[in-house]
């Protein structure tokens, strides 16, 4: 059972007692906006019509989206429906009740990240060269860290997006230290692809 923030349990006659995993800035102005763009989809597919919740687990049974480590997952309609819709919201788009029908091959394929004595400038390359419209540039950070350190995607916060075809973004950084940057494709329906990523220091 779970008392506060502990869980207790029994394993092989051994009593266990364990802190329960959290989000550990959940109070966060970008964790708090996340939460609410996923309640707000919950709704919406709380009071979607049958038939198209059938269009969402169509797809859902052709298609699979990218994990954070950039791997193919299989996920059901729901879960479809509330990632898809997160993303449009944070994209300043409303919530859609169908399925997105593009196909989006686009791809990142370099980002580097240099120190601009003052900032940090993001630039990158993709396929294919002439994206589809309404295809951005959607960064995840985090720094300063020490040059040792290596963040992963889940460490980092959502910092902002760029259309794609702008291929430089300028991070405006202020403590001297090293940062990681994530980067990742993201259409308009809240299509991804998957991530790149590059680090560098501020001097």
């Amino acid at each position: 059972g779970s008392v506060g923030a502990l869980t207790y349990n029994t394993w092989r006659g051994i009593n266990i007692v364990k802190a329960r995993a959290g989000p550990t800035k959940q109070y966060e102005d970008a964790q708090v906006n996340v939460r609410t763009k996923a309640a707000a989809a919950t709704a919406s597919w709380q009071s979607l019509p049958d038939s198209r919740r059938a269009l969402w687990a169509t797809y859902a049974n052709t298609h699979a989206d990218v994990d954070w480590t950039g791997n193919p997952q299989r996920i059901t309609a729901y879960n479809w429906y509330i990632r898809i819709n997160v993303r449009r919201q944070l994209l300043d788009q409303g919530i859609g009740q169908y399925p997105p029908a593009i196909v989006f091959v686009t791809n990142l394929q370099t980002l580097t990240l240099e120190d601009m004595f003052g900032f940090l400038q993001a630039n990158w390359t993709h396929t294919p060269a002439a994206p589809p419209a309404f295809t951005y540039a959607e960064f995840y950070g985090c720094g300063p860290h020490s040059a040792g350190s290596n963040p992963t995607i889940k460490q980092c916060k959502r910092l902002d997006f760029e259309p794609i075809v702008s291929h430089t973004w300028d991070w405006n950084v202020v403590d001297s230290g090293w940062y990681t940057l994530f980067a990742r494709p993201i259409h308009l329906t809240g299509i991804v692809a998957g991530w790149i990523k590059a680090r560098a220091e501020l001097l």
